[in-house]
């Protein structure tokens, strides 16, 4: 009970920061017309990939460009988020429609801590750097696998210049259009719905595999950051929209460890 008061006040602390040191972000609510034509919550038709083209490292390059370059990441150190996940499932019996809170603190190479507000209670994940652990929101806390590394673009600030650590079996499948667009394509895992798609156009990764779709950049402090993230569901989908983000905060150094090792 000590160690759970500790660590709320610990983030009170760090929101008071935040509030003081980050920069707002003009994220609108989600916009629904622009959703993808894919059917939600299944994976699109497989594309029709033509060789030929950039190699891997061209791709991963100009990716990390387009962000802000690699020098400009070398100044970060950690980061702040407070963002909201809109879940909208129309086609629900009944319709879902819910709004929880996150906050995310995170320090490079990859420590992190997410803060899920949700209506049933405050659950919490972690990283140490070693140990990743999740307590639910009765206040049981146990240790699991390593997270989904597709879910990195939220917990590393740092996530462009370290793409190939986060997926070091990728592989460069070739150019595929899909919607009329070009994306560059590569493989992560040999799993088809894992798949990078690296807009051809700007650079930038757009897709996560089939259903985690970034619709939003916002530049802060010389680098891009996701701003706005869509993940189809069944029935609907759930996006996390960036409200404030703060770089380079001091964190304290036991926000990251696990409350069943204390």
């Amino acid at each position: 009970m000590r160690v759970h008061a500790l660590l709320v006040v610990g983030i009170a602390l760090l929101l008071i920061a935040i509030g003081a040191g980050s920069e707002s972000l003009a994220c609108p609510e989600p916009d629904r017309a622009a959703a993808s034509s894919w059917p939600v919550g299944h994976p699109p038709p497989s594309p029709e990939l033509s060789a030929g083209g950039p190699t891997l490292d061209d791709i991963l390059e100009r990716y990390v460009e387009a962000c802000g370059g690699a020098e400009a990441f070398k100044r970060i150190e950690s980061r702040i988020v407070k963002a909201r996940i809109i879940t909208d499932l129309p086609t629900r019996n009944p319709p879902v429609f819910e709004v929880d809170s996150l906050t995310v603190y995170s320090e490079v190479p990859g420590r992190y801590l997410i803060v899920h507000g949700t209506s049933e209670g405050t659950r919490l994940e972690g990283f140490d750097g070693i140990v990743a652990w999740e307590r639910d929101v009765g206040g049981k806390a146990f240790s699991f696998r390593a997270a989904d590394y597709r879910s990195a673009w939220l917990t590393d600030p740092c996530f462009p210049v370290r793409l190939a650590e986060h997926f070091p079996d990728m592989i460069y499948l070739g150019v595929a259009t899909m919607e009329g667009k070009p994306y560059h394509v590569v493989d992560v895992d040999r799993e088809h719905s894992h798949r990078l798609y690296f807009d051809a156009e700007t650079s930038l990764l757009a897709r996560l595999g089939y259903n985690r779709r970034i619709l939003k950049y916002v530049e802060l402090d010389e680098v891009l950051v996701p701003a706005e993230v869509e993940y189809s569901r069944k029935g609907g989908s759930s996006t996390f929209v960036f409200d404030a983000v703060a770089h380079n905060v001091t964190l304290d150094e036991g926000l990251f460890a696990s409350p069943a090792s204390h």
